[in-house]
């Protein structure tokens, strides 16, 4: 029984806990000038000085004004993509794409030869020509 009643305790703290932070979150601030003339903020009052209990704005966002919606926005709902220039990029990114697949494939082939065996001033053109591509794949294709 021990064990549920601890288990419990913090559910019954929890209230308030909640009761002494809103209790804080509403401290009196008090504000006064000091000698060289500077407005001065603090949760305690100056003993030296004449200071004036400071409320904030009961609700600072209620003056919010949003602007009115523009109608000189063109709209480009009606166009074709040949007019928005859509049809241009969709075809520039199927000629990318068709790039990336040329690399992939071979960059396949320069392993597949290399992985058959090859004589040494051959495997070094082909390890060249494969970081050549991955380096262009890596730039163009990700």
């Amino acid at each position: 029984m021990p064990v549920m009643l601890g288990r419990r305790a913090p559910s019954v703290l929890h209230p308030f806990i909640l009761l002494v932070i809103t209790a804080t979150a509403r401290a009196e601030v008090y504000t006064w000038q000091d000698e060289t003339g500077q407005q001065r903020f603090s949760d305690r009052p100056p003993e030296t000085r004449d200071y004036q209990r400071w409320e904030p704005p009961e609700n600072p966002n209620s003056d919010l004004q949003l602007p009115e919606p523009r109608d000189d926005w063109p709209d480009l709902s009606d166009k074709d993509d040949d007019e928005a220039g859509g049809s241009h990029a969709r075809e520039e990114k199927l000629r990318q794409e068709k790039r990336c697949r040329e690399y992939e494939a071979a960059l396949e082939r320069i392993n597949n030869q290399l992985r058959a065996g090859y004589r040494e001033p051959k495997g070094n053109r082909l390890r060249a020509r494969r970081r050549r591509l991955r380096s262009k794949e890596f730039n163009e294709c990700r």
